[in-house]
């Protein structure tokens, strides 16, 4: 081998070096890229059943509210009927 030849070589060895070095970063980074791809769509995903919880806590807060005032009522027309009763038994009695 000659020193021409032995440079040559080194130069191709040089170069291919090279080539996979950057061959190897581009994977990397093309990876990470993936990654945070995965991560951006879980990000989404969790948020989204987020609003859809939030959604849910509304409704059931509304739904509490209306059953509150629904036996908020039952209880008032419960005690007039029962005041109703007294005052019809004692128009009886008074008689």
């Amino acid at each position: 081998m000659t020193l021409s030849s032995s440079s040559s070589a080194t130069s191709s060895q040089s170069l291919d070096d090279e080539r996979l070095r950057l061959s190897n970063e581009r994977r990397r980074q093309r990876e990470e890229r993936q990654k945070e791809l995965v991560r951006l769509r879980r990000s989404q995903e969790i948020q989204r059943e987020l609003e859809e919880l939030e959604q849910k806590h509304i409704e059931l807060d509304k739904r509490h509210t209306i059953a509150r005032q629904n036996l908020s009522k039952i209880y008032n027309f419960s005690f007039q009927i029962t005041k109703f009763e007294i005052f019809s038994i004692n128009r009886f009695i008074d008689k």
